[in-house]
């Protein structure tokens, strides 16, 4: 089980109380520290967090950066409105980390990797793409080469 995994679960059990009302938008930084190869999975991975939490499907997505240039950011647009936000970075020194922030329309809710302990964890454990769809990947590519928005679905 993968770290995001057991966060989203962890962020659900809250959703489930109804302490933040419903989800509107949620932005998930993940800072990488290993090569560049890994932006595009950490981003659809985060990108699976985002739809889980939120719960519509992702309708429309538009991403910027580069894999060379050691940053990407994917804005999501899911049905209803709601929008999240996943920003990869790639970090030379330090540890690997992330940092969520889950906006409701009763409150926000906010988690950062690093305050959590966790951030001396090897980044393979921490942001294993196990389940990353394809679909979501070729999207991210396209975008980037497009540089414009893909619709999904």
């Amino acid at each position: 089980m993968t770290y995001l995994t057991r966060l989203t679960a962890a962020i659900k059990k809250e959703l489930e109380e109804g302490r933040l009302g419903t989800p509107v938008f949620v932005r998930l930084v993940i800072v990488a520290s290993s090569d560049h190869g890994h932006l595009v999975p950490n981003s659809v991975a985060g990108m699976q967090v985002v739809r889980e939490l939120l719960g519509p499907p992702i309708e429309e997505i538009f991403a910027a950066g580069s894999v060379e240039s050691g940053n990407l950011s994917v804005q999501l647009h899911l049905e209803g409105g709601r929008t999240g936000q996943v920003l990869s970075i790639l970090r030379r020194e330090g540890s690997p980390g992330a940092d969520l922030l889950l906006v409701g329309n009763h409150g926000t809710l906010r988690h950062d990797l690093a305050e959590a302990g966790l951030a001396g964890e090897t980044e393979e454990r921490l942001w294993s793409a196990d389940g990353v769809r394809g679909e979501l990947v070729a999207a991210v590519e396209e975008s980037l080469r497009k540089r414009s928005p893909v619709r999904l679905g």
